[in-house]
């Protein structure tokens, strides 16, 4: 194969990927409208972990304040924030490891996003996009 056809085949491979992401990306892909916000907040060991990000919406693409943030680990509900001043939301001090974010919209369906990972002494950015 000559190397201006290889090229050419990667260029579109590339182009195919990044439609793929953001059809997903648009339809919110990984987010589940048919979770449920409930179970009572359990304390758990301390970490250096950090889950932040902004919650926003076709209607408030600038962010939603007072948004209900619930964070799981596993079934067990570890932490819970409401979004601030702009929608962007912060939660400290968690161990390592897998969660799950839930947002639970005042006027809509909650959002679920599973297999969130956390690293030591870093931030997870999560930005979270409400189809109401």
């Amino acid at each position: 194969m000559r190397p201006e056809k290889r090229h050419l085949i990667s260029r579109q491979a590339a182009f195919v990927c990044l439609l793929f992401f953001l059809c997903f990306s648009i339809n919110g892909f990984g987010q589940e409208s048919n979770c449920s916000c409930t179970g009572k907040l359990t304390k758990t060991e301390k970490g250096t972990c950090t889950i932040a990000g902004t919650i926003n919406s076709p209607v408030f693409p600038n962010g939603i304040k007072g948004q209900t943030i619930l964070i799981y680990k596993g079934n067990i509900l570890v932490a819970k924030c409401t979004s601030g001043k702009n929608g962007k939301y912060s939660v400290a001090k968690l161990p390592e490891g897998n969660y799950e974010i839930k947002v639970c919209p005042s006027n809509g369906s909650p959002v679920c996003i599973p297999g969130v990972y956390t690293q030591k002494d870093k931030t997870t950015f999560i930005n979270i996009f409400l189809n109401t």
